[in-house]
Formats: structure tokens, sequence, C-alpha cells
């Protein structure tokens, strides 16, 4: 099944909630664009919105790049 995501700007906090699985392709892209987009200015590195929460409470699967693109997003040591 392909990653179905909803967002909505709370308080300055960004909420994507993510259905289905995030792996390795069209998935981690969607979810990385749609971080992309909500949080920051159109093609600047601007923050609009410096709080994500990603849930994943319907998420079936996440293979390694889907947990790679998780950390990159976390703004963790494997951010680049």
């Amino acid at each position: 099944m392909k990653l179905n995501v909803q967002s909505q700007v709370m308080d300055d906090v960004l909420v994507i909630r993510c259905k289905d699985r995030i792996s390795f392709g069209i998935e981690v892209e969607a979810l990385e664009a749609e971080v992309h987009e909500h949080t920051r200015i159109a093609g600047t590195d601007i923050l609009i919105v410096k709080q994500v929460v990603i849930q994943l409470a319907e998420t079936d699967y996440i293979d390694s790049s889907g947990l790679g693109a998780l950390i990159r997003l976390s703004g963790g040591p494997a951010a680049g």
C-alpha cells in the first residue's frame, strides 16, 4: 500500500498523520516533501514551523529507508 499523509498545523506545530507504510522510494519522498512543504518558506531554508509531530499509529510498515528519513527529519545526527 502507498503512504497516505494528512497534515494539519496547530499552534505553530505541524502534525503529520501517516497511514499504511513508509518505505524506500515514493513513500519516503512523499513524507519528506510533506514536511518541507509545510515547514519552510518555498525556495529557502527559512523555517515557518519549527515543531513537527509525525504520528505513526496507523503505519503498518517502516523499512530502513523510512527509518532513515524519520531520523533525517528529526534533525538528529544523521541529518544532512
